[in-house]
C-alpha cells in the first residue's frame, strides 16, 4: 500500500497529545471512610504521592483516532491486479473463441475454461455503471449478453456457459464484428474490446480497423504448442462384388505424435477393422472395410493416440452415404467416333460435375450387347436412344427399379416409344410419343413444385427436333418445362426407384444441351434425382454449412432428433456434428454427415493479432491503485462514535469522592 500524500503522515507526532494528557492528570482519590481526621490526612498524604496512567483503553481509543484520522488524510493507495481496464467506467465488449482447438488442455484445464474465467475477472473488476457486452465466436456467434448494466447477471451468464459449444468453426472475425457494432452509440466515453483465442494457427483476425476510440486487446490464454492426432472421413464406396461391404476412406494426421496410432471402425457397437498408422507429419488416408452391414447401421471410427484434443480423435458418419454412384450408360446408337455421341458426352460431364472427389462411376454398354445382369451393378440406369428392350432386359430393370435402382431415359430418333412403353408400363410416368421437330420449344423453366433450380446457361438450351411426353395422371411430376408450357422432363412418384423422363436429345445434333456450360451440373443433377439423391448433397459437410432444399417438403433429422425445415429454399446451417437423414417428399431418405473443420485441430500457436495506433493496448494483467481514504474515514467515524460512548458510560459509574460515617 501507498499513500497519495505521504507528507501529511508527519502529523503522527500529534500522538503525544493525549499520551501527556494522561500521564500529567493525577490520579483522582480514592474514596474510604475516615474515622478521624488524623487517618483522613494521613490517607490524602499518600494518595498525593502516587501518580499513574488511568483509563488505558480510552487511551489507546483516542491513538487510533488520531493515527487513523492523519492515514485518511494522506489519502492511502491499494495496489490491485485486473484482468484487463484502468479503473474507470466503461463500455467492456468481450469476445471468447469458439473454435475446436479451444477445448485442448494446457495441462488439466481446457483453454476455453481458461478463457472464461479470464474473463469472468475483467467483468468482477467493472466499477458500477460500465456497460457489458459478451459474444461466443459460436456457428453462428453468439450474444451471450447485450449492452447489459447488470455486472453480476453477466457475470452469471458468462459462468454457466458449458464447453459444449465448442463444436467448431472459426467464426472469431464475425464475432469481432457483432461485438464492435454494440460499442457504437453507448454513453460511455471509455469503449474497450478483449478477445480471449489460443491464437491457433486456424485463427486469422485482424484488430488493425477498429472504430475510432475503441480500445482493443488480444489476450492468448494458450502457453505452448501441443500434439494433437485426428480424423476426418473423407468417403464410403462399395466393395466390388459384394453387395453388404462398406469401403471406409479416413484420413489421419498424427501432428506432433510420437507413437503409431490405431484407428478403429466400429459398426452398430462391434469393431469391424483396425489400422496401425505410424507417427508422421503428413497426412495419410487409410481404408477401412466393414461387412455385412445393414443399411441404416451406425457407424464410427476413432484414433487410439495421446493428445491434447481427445474430441477429435472419434467422428460418427453415415455408412449409408453411398459413396459413388455407379451409372450404367445404356448406347442405342454407337458412333463412329466414340468420344462424340451422346453416351460419351454424357460421361463427359458427369466426369466434369463431380466435383473435387468424383461422384460417379461410369460403365458404358452397347445396345446390342446388353445383358440383363449389368443392371445388377449399377444405381442409375440411363437409356440414351435405345430402341427397345429385350423381355429378359425390360423384366430385370422393371425389378430392380422396384427395389430402388434409378432410371434415366432419353429418347432419341431411334427409340421406338410404343415397344417402350409396352416393355417398361409398369415404371415409366409418361408415354413416349413422337420423336420429331419442335420448333418454338426452346429454353427450359423449373416448375414451382420443387425442382431444383437451373445452373446458369441451361435456361436458353435451343432444339432442333425433340420427343412428345404424356405425363401419367396420378403418378409423375413434371419437374422442367419449355418456355411454352411443354413438358420436358418428367419424374416418377410412384415407384421405389425414381424414373426421369428426359424430352431433350442428348446428342448434340438434336440440341444445344450437351455444349452448354450448365450441361454437368444439369446431369448431375438428373442422376442423382433418379437415384434418390438430393441434388449436389456431399457426404460430409463441415459445421455451419447449409443445403439448397430441392423440395418444399423436404426436412433433416439432426443426431439428437430435431427436425429442420427448409427456410427461404435453405436448409441449415448445421450446427450438430454427427450423422443427418435427408427425407424427402417422396419418403426417400440419404444419409451425410456433420464434421468440424481439421484445420482447427491444430494446435500450433499462431502470431497473436497486433493493434495498431491509438487502439494499441498490452495485453495480459495490468495494476491499478484504488484509494482508501474514504474507508478510513468511515472508521474513524465509528470509532469517535464509540469513544464518546465510552466515556459518557465511565462517567455515570463513578461513585461520590468521599464517604462520612458518624461513630457512636
Amino acid at each position: 500500500m501507498s499513500f497519495g500524500l505521504p507528507l501529511a503522515l508527519l502529523a503522527l507526532g500529534l500522538l503525544a497529545g493525549p499520551l501527556v494528557a494522561h500521564v500529567v492528570r493525577r490520579r483522582e482519590t480514592k474514596s474510604r471512610p475516615l474515622p478521624t481526621f488524623a487517618l483522613l490526612r494521613k490517607a490524602v498524604a499518600e494518595n498525593e504521592k502516587k501518580r499513574r496512567l488511568t483509563d488505558p483503553w480510552l487511551l489507546a481509543l483516542r491513538l487510533a483516532l488520531a493515527a487513523l484520522a492523519v492515514c485518511a488524510a494522506a489519502i492511502p493507495l491499494l495496489q490491485v491486479s485486473v484482468e484487463s481496464g484502468d479503473g474507470r467506467a466503461a463500455a467492456l465488449a468481450i469476445v471468447l473463441d469458439a473454435s475446436r482447438s479451444m477445448a485442448a488442455r494446457d495441462g488439466s484445464v481446457p483453454r476455453f475454461e481458461v478463457a472464461r474465467d479470464r474473463a469472468i475477472d475483467a467483468l468482477e473488476a467493472l466499477p458500477q455503471g460500465s456497460e457489458v457486452t459478451v459474444v461466443v465466436a459460436t456457428t453462428p456467434p453468439r450474444v451471450l449478453v447485450d449492452r447489459g448494466y447488470d455486472v453480476t447477471e453477466a457475470v452469471r451468464a458468462l459462468a454457466a456457459l458449458e464447453p459444449s459449444v465448442l463444436v467448431g468453426g472459426d467464426t472469431l472475425d464475425a464475432a469481432v464484428r457483432s461485438a464492435t457494432r454494440r460499442l457504437h452509440g453507448t454513453r460511455l466515453e471509455a469503449k474497450r474490446l478483449v478477445v480471449y483465442s489460443d491464437f491457433a494457427a486456424h485463427v486469422s483476425l485482424r484488430l488493425d480497423a477498429l472504430p475510432e476510440g475503441v480500445t482493443a486487446e488480444a489476450v492468448q490464454v494458450a502457453r505452448e504448442s501441443l500434439p494433437n492426432g485426428t480424423i476426418e472421413v473423407r468417403g464410403v464406396d462399395r466393395v466390388e462384388g459384394e453387395p453388404d461391404a462398406r469401403a471406409v476412406s479416413v484420413r489421419v494426421r498424427t501432428l506432433g505424435a510420437r507413437h503409431a496410432a490405431t484407428v478403429e471402425l466400429e459398426v452398430d457397437g462391434r469393431t469391424a477393422d483396425t489400422v496401425r498408422v505410424p507417427p508422421s507429419e503428413v497426412p495419410s488416408t487409410v481404408v477401412l472395410t466393414a461387412r455385412g452391414v445393414r443399411a441404416d447401421a451406425t457407424a464410427s471410427v476413432s484414433l487410439e493416440v495421446d493428445d491434447a484434443l481427445p474430441e477429435d480423435d472419434e467422428a460418427p458418419f453415415a455408412l449409408a452415404a453411398g459413396g459413388q454412384l455407379r451409372v450404367l450408360l445404356v448406347d442405342g446408337e454407337p458412333s463412329v467416333d466414340r468420344w462424340d455421341d451422346e453416351v460419351a458426352m454424357l460421361a463427359r460431364a458427369l466426369e466434369l460435375g463431380g466435383g473435387e472427389r468424383p461422384r460417379f462411376a461410369v460403365e458404358r454398354v452397347m445396345h446390342a450387347s446388353l445383358d440383363a445382369r449389368a443392371f445388377d451393378r449399377a444405381d442409375v440406369v440411363v437409356l440414351a436412344n435405345v430402341p427397345g428392350l429385350a423381355a429378359d432386359a425390360a423384366s430385370a430393370l422393371v425389378r430392380r427399379v422396384g427395389e430402388g435402382v434409378g432410371l434415366l431415359v432419353a429418347p432419341g430418333d431411334r427409340t421406338d416409344g410404343r415397344s417402350l412403353d409396352v416393355s417398361l408400363r409398369d415404371i415409366l410416368p409418361a408415354r413416349v410419343g413422337h420423336f420429331g421437330a419442335c420448333t418454338g420449344r426452346d429454353g427450359l423453366r423449373a416448375r414451382a413444385n420443387g425442382a431444383a433450380s437451373l445452373p446458369s446457361g441451361v435456361e436458353a438450351v435451343r432444339r432442333t427436333r425433340c420427343t412428345e411426353l404424356d405425363p401419367a395422371l396420378g403418378r409423375s411430376e413434371v419437374l422442367y418445362t419449355a418456355a411454352d408450357g411443354t413438358p420436358m422432363v418428367v419424374a416418377g412418384m410412384r415407384t421405389r426407384g425414381v424414373v426421369v423422363v428426359l424430352a431433350t436429345a442428348l446428342d448434340a445434333e438434336d440440341s444445344d444441351l450437351p455444349l452448354r456450360s450448365g450441361f454437368p451440373a444439369f446431369a448431375s443433377t438428373l442422376l442423382e434425382r433418379a437415384a434418390g439423391r438430393v441434388d449436389r448433397v456431399p457426404q460430409v459437410l463441415t459445421i455451419g454449412s447449409t443445403l439448397p432444399s430441392p423440395e418444399a417438403a423436404t426436412q433433416i433429422l439432426t443426431p439428437s432428433a430435431k427436425r429442420l425445415t427448409p427456410r427461404d429454399g435453405v436448409l441449415g446451417p448445421f450446427l450438430e456434428l454427427g450423422a443427418h437423414t435427408w427425407t424427402t417428399a417422396a419418403g426417400r431418405a440419404q444419409a451425410f454427415t456433420v464434421v468440424a473443420d481439421v484445420a482447427e485441430s491444430d494446435l500450433t500457436l499462431g502470431a497473436v493479432p497486433t493493434v495498431a495506433g491509438p487502439t494499441a493496448r498490452r495485453a495480459g494483467r495490468s495494476t491499478l491503485e484504488r484509494d482508501l481514504s474514504a474507508p478510513f474515514f468511515l472508521v474513524v467515524g465509528v470509532l469517535l462514535v464509540f469513544e464518546a460512548f465510552y466515556r459518557e458510560s465511565s462517567r455515570m459509574g463513578r461513585r461520590p469522592t468521599t464517604t462520612r460515617r458518624m461513630l457512636p
